[in-house]
């Protein structure tokens, strides 16, 4: 569905001034340079919401000597697992809770909201006509 990943976008912006700050920006605050994460796109406009969370990084540095025990692996590959499946777990929650998610409510409410300022313009135009009619009844 997206059109072009976190990767792809970085390679289009090309090296500039302002991503080298953000990436020092991030780096300094922990995330491995480079870990910011463009909006994901798409060649038309979807009537779905996009629900993106960043989780806590799971930090490995100084256990870089480790990568090739077995059992260490493991751990981490189960930690990040818990990681993005509990992450996952909130957004639906966030997702269900969101009286916005559906693109047919989203569309009924704007169709209705468009109607109620139609109305409401109507009865001050009414209102101003029906002043405007009684002062010159009483001139």
């Amino acid at each position: 569905d997206l059109l072009l990943d976190a990767d792809e976008v970085r390679s289009l912006i090309g090296p500039s001034a302002a991503l080298a700050q953000l990436d020092v920006e991030l780096e300094q605050r922990g995330s491995p340079p480079g870990a910011w994460f463009p909006i994901p796109t798409s060649p038309l406009p979807r009537p779905e919401r996009i629900y993106i969370l960043f989780g806590e990084p799971i930090r490995l540095k100084g256990q870089e000597d480790r990568v090739h025990d077995p059992a260490f692996c493991r751990d981490v590959y189960h930690r990040v697992r818990k990681s993005v499946e509990d992450g996952i777990d909130e957004l639906k929650d966030v997702r269900s809770a969101d009286p916005d998610s559906s693109f047919a409510v989203r569309v009924a409410r704007s169709a209705v909201h468009t109607v109620a300022k139609g109305v409401v313009a109507a009865f001050a135009a009414v209102t101003t006509l029906q002043r405007s009619v009684r002062s010159s009844d009483l001139a």
